[in-house]
């Protein structure tokens, strides 16, 4: 499917950019470029799994847990609201800097790395590069979650 949809966008490219399609084929038309098809479409492939499957496990996850452990859930969604409470207009969505001050959310596991018992995204010079991204994307739906869900 993935090959077939190239092929399309081959056949009747863009001038301008407007999904990563168009990027792939831009880099693959460039002449100086160590991208093959082969290897774009193996990794359009991974992308569609790897941000995916694993925040969407790692979310199903923390429900669960929070499920379990009502006192885990009441101090995440004191921290939640708290900052809700320190905005100038609670309508506003979450910025940078409160999501930097979620102290409770993910507690226990180290920003940048692993612990020893738990490498949910590597070590080293295999870290996975997507990793700030799903503890955002995962943080900014517990917050939606703790904050609008009754």
């Amino acid at each position: 499917m993935l090959k077939r949809m190239l092929e399309e966008k081959k056949s009747q490219p863009r001038k301008e950019q407007s999904d990563f399609f168009d990027y792939v084929l831009e880099e693959l038309q460039s002449k100086d470029t160590i991208l093959t098809e082969g290897i774009a479409l193996d990794l359009m492939f991974v992308l569609l799994f790897v941000s995916f499957e694993t925040t969407s496990w790692a979310i199903t996850l923390a429900l669960k847990f929070l499920h379990e452990y009502p006192e885990a859930l009441k101090e995440l969604k004191e921290e939640h609201e708290a900052i809700i409470r320190r905005r100038e207009n609670a309508s506003y969505g979450l910025t940078w800097q409160e999501y930097k001050s979620m102290k409770f959310t993910f507690q226990g596991i180290e920003l940048n790395g692993a612990t020893r018992n738990f490498m949910a995204f590597g070590g080293g010079i295999r870290y996975c590069i997507g990793a700030d991204f799903a503890k955002v994307q995962m943080a900014f739906f517990l917050h939606c979650f703790v904050t609008k869900y009754k």
